[in-house]
């Protein structure tokens, strides 16, 4: 009997919970006859006592003890139990209120938790008073126990934890509010203490790296520096951890596979500012790689595994470029459909200098898609996504198709995330899901305003890019104003009769004065057409597109203020003018995604033919290049680059050519001509002496822009920029060191409905004309501009 009671006591003190168990009846009671040591005794009688609110039935209830039932020694310690895990009680004792010869009677004596009545917080600077009792989950009239509020010390302390107050301190205060109802008040005392920063980080044991190298791979956790205004400095234990496996894999990176970091040490300043971190490193011995073997392969032979993977006998030990090479085997072996193979390399060290690694491999079974599953498309119908797959039901898994399949999905610019799942069935099936996320394409404006320039103006538009869920564009303006109006429609097929070969039209009349303002130099009426047809390519390879234009157009010019422009182009003077023209575009895209690319290229060159064999009386032919290509650097920021070039001449010695086919530069490029940041609208290039932009026939310019994202979704960037370019009046003249610079600053917001929004603040470093002054800082609005 005794050890069973002990055991009852042991477990309730380490409850928190004191067992008054007086001798429950002498000894006899539980062994009145021989043969009977482990009976129990009868429960007469059970009372409660000490309860406030608590129903004392409900109590009796939970404790699972019945009267005229038998009792052990472990039905009071099950009682104990329940009783305690209620969480109502801060002390429970049950006492025996007497005994006889046929049993005992019980008293469950509980001291009850208060309830909680206000919650108060003082000290707190960092975090409103409504953060924190966010954070603690305490509801007034809740029963408040001492685990609880432990708990909500620790959550508050983790709070300030995460902001880097690490020496904060709180401390929970209960007043008693009122006696009759046992409630009480709790109030949270904090003591925020000061930010802790990160001072300095030493390293032990470095021999063959500097401490500055070693720090700049710690870039979770990094060292408080007065220019360093801008940069995130957070410690966590997390990030320490983190950094210091950043720390071991360069050295693994550089040879030293057996690096490691033996113990780091944290200690502060005397006044608790400043944190000093001290790393221990085991650099260990510098190792190359002596030999592979391979075992399992039969699908390629050890000579193509040992190419892909891409590192020799005799090449210094490098984790990364190893994990490289492992990543293109299994790219070899799940494009060829084995999505469950297995590489596992086993290195061993043949010397202090040098190690062999035996690559064991499983191929397992070649497995094939069952089913092609399309969700969170609500509104783009799914044979529209499906027709941009390379993967189909039926097909021997490929991931670099299914990786090609998501980024098609996603370039068609519906969606704002393309996620792709594989999904076993068995061990040669699989299923293959696509969750869309489908965002805002459509786009319409409609506006009124006035400006001293052209007075009363209003515009009205609508977009339709993926039109009734078809994929389908379809876009009609409207745009008038005092000097101008102008009225278009136009319609895009991109899958006629399911084929990838886009068809579509468009119609456009327009009306504008003279203005000096964008070197327009006399009055036009212009209305015109055009019908489009494309192709997909699978040669080179089946990023190229291909599109070809037909457009006819007539302009009627009038109220000619500057001859000398209207010379320059037209030197025969014929007025009006017919033109028939046929461009053909080649395009190859491998960007990742259509708003904020961070990897691939887009390469256009367009060329044009009008009139000769075609007819109409405008005669030129005109030649565009544009070579853009964005790469990847430290953490999400993209370095975007962009070559241009252009050429435009006549057939014949006294062809036309139309004034707005010429080449203009300046500003941001929406009127009509090129975009150059620091200077004017179509400032740049040949100006005649009346002011007026002559046109140019040549055209080059080259930009670089640093990108950096603010928010996926919507997409937010920022960047910083430098470009040059410059437009010449002939081809003969172009001079790639004759180029106006400019250097600024802006961002860019696409937002639903409204497209592309964004502001830039450029610095143009040269004068636009022989002799000036620098054009200086300029902004430019933009908006609508394609992508």
């Amino acid at each position: 009997m005794y050890p069973l009671w002990s055991r009852v006591i042991r477990q309730s003190v380490h409850a928190r919970v004191v067992i008054l168990l007086l001798i429950l009846i002498p000894f006899g009671l539980f062994a009145q006859t021989t043969g009977a040591q482990n009976r129990g005794v009868t429960l007469l009688g059970l009372s409660v006592q000490g309860n406030r609110t608590a129903s004392a039935d409900i109590i009796r209830a939970n404790s699972g003890l019945r009267v005229d039932q038998e009792i052990t020694a472990e039905s009071i310690q099950k009682a104990i139990q329940r009783l305690w895990e209620l969480g109502l009680f801060s002390d429970i004792k049950i006492i025996v209120d007497r005994q006889t010869q046929e049993g005992v009677f019980l008293v469950i004596d509980v001291t009850e938790n208060p309830r909680l009545g206000k919650i108060a917080f003082k000290g707190n600077k960092k975090f409103k008073d409504k953060k924190l009792r966010e954070e603690i989950h305490l509801i007034t009239g809740e029963v408040l126990s001492q685990e609880k509020i432990h708990q909500a010390e620790k959550t508050i302390q983790n709070l300030y934890k995460d902001k880097n107050y690490l020496l904060a301190t709180v401390s929970a205060q209960e007043s008693p509010q009122s006696e009759e109802k046992h409630t009480v008040d709790l109030t949270f005392k904090i003591d925020e203490g000061r930010k802790v920063k990160i001072r300095d980080i030493t390293f032990h044991g470095n021999e063959h790296f500097s401490e500055r190298k070693l720090r700049h791979q710690m870039e979770k956790v990094r060292e408080q520096r007065w220019w360093k205004v801008f940069q995130k400095v957070e410690y966590s234990q997390e990030n320490l951890l983190a950094a210091e496996t950043d720390v071991v894999n360069f050295y693994r990176d550089n040879g030293y596979r057996d690096a490691e970091v033996e113990k780091d040490s944290i200690h502060y300043d005397p006044k608790k500012k400043w944190m000093y971190i001290d790393l221990w490193i085991n650099e260990g011995n510098l190792y190359k790689y002596s030999d592979f073997t391979w075992e399992g392969n039969t699908l390629f032979t050890s000579e193509e595994l040992s190419r892909a993977l891409n590192v020799d006998p005799g090449d210094l030990y490098n984790y990364e470029k190893f994990q490289a090479g492992m990543e293109n085997i299994r790219s070899l072996y799940m494009d060829r459909g084995y999505l469950y193979f297995q590489i596992n390399p086993q290195e061993i060290p043949v010397s202090t200098s040098q190690v062999k690694v035996n690559f064991q491999l499983q191929e397992n079974y070649q497995v094939s898609v069952r089913n092609i599953d399309i969700v969170g498309n609500t509104k783009t119908k799914e044979n529209v996504i499906r027709r941009e797959l390379l993967i189909y039901p039926g097909d021997i898994f490929n991931r670099q198709r299914l990786i090609r399949s998501q980024r098609e999905v996603f370039i068609l610019n519906y969606f704002s995330n393309v996620v792709p799942d594989v999904k076993p069935v068995d061990d040669k099936h699989i299923d293959l899901e696509l969750a869309v996320e489908e965002k805002q394409t459509d786009r319409a404006n409609a506006s009124v305003g006035y400006s001293q320039r052209d007075g009363l103006l209003g515009s009205v538009g609508l977009e339709f890019n993926n039109f009734m869920g078809n994929g389908q564009q379809i876009t009609l303006n409207y745009q008038k104003s005092q000097i101008y109006n102008q009225f278009s429609v136009g319609f895009n097929e991109p899958w006629p009769f399911n084929r990838p070969n886009p068809v579509g039209f468009s119609f456009f009349l327009s009306n504008r004065a003279g203005d000096r303002q964008y070197y327009l130099p006399f009055d036009i009426r212009q209305i015109g057409g055009s019908v489009s047809i494309g192709h997909r390519f699978r040669w080179p390879d089946n990023y190229f597109r291909a599109n070809w234009t037909v457009y006819a157009d007539y302009k009627k010019y009038s109220n000619i203020q500057d001859s000398t422009t209207f010379d320059q182009w037209n030197p025969s003077g014929i007025n009006p003018t017919r033109g028939v023209r046929i461009t053909q575009t080649i395009r190859r895209d491998s960007r990742d995604r259509p708003e904020f690319p961070t990897q691939g290229s887009r390469v256009t060159l367009r060329s044009t033919l009008s009139g000769g064999p075609l007819g109409g009386n405008e005669e030129y032919h005109k030649h565009e290049f544009q070579f853009e290509w964005y790469t990847p650097l430290y953490w999400k920021f993209v370095l975007y680059s962009d070559i241009e070039m252009g050429a435009i001449n006549g057939l014949y010695k006294n062809s036309v050519i139309p004034y707005d086919e010429l080449f203009f530069m300046g500003g941001s490029g929406l009127v009509y001509g090129t975009a150059l940041r620091g200077y004017d609208d179509r400032s740049v290039g040949p100006i005649s002496a009346n002011g007026y932009s002559l046109g140019a026939k040549s055209l080059l310019k080259y930009s670089l822009e640093l990108r950096f994202p603010i928010s996926d979704n919507p997409t937010i960037y920022g960047l910083g920029f430098f470009e040059a370019g410059n437009t010449f009046l002939d081809i003969q003249s172009l001079n790639p060191y004759d180029l106006k610079r400019s250097a600024g600053v802006g961002f860019r917001l696409y937002m639903p409905m409204l497209g592309i929004l964004g502001i830039d603040l450029g610095y143009g470093f040269d004068p636009v004309v022989p002799g000036g002054n620098p054009s200086g800082w300029k902004t430019h609005f933009i908006f609508g501009q394609p992508f």
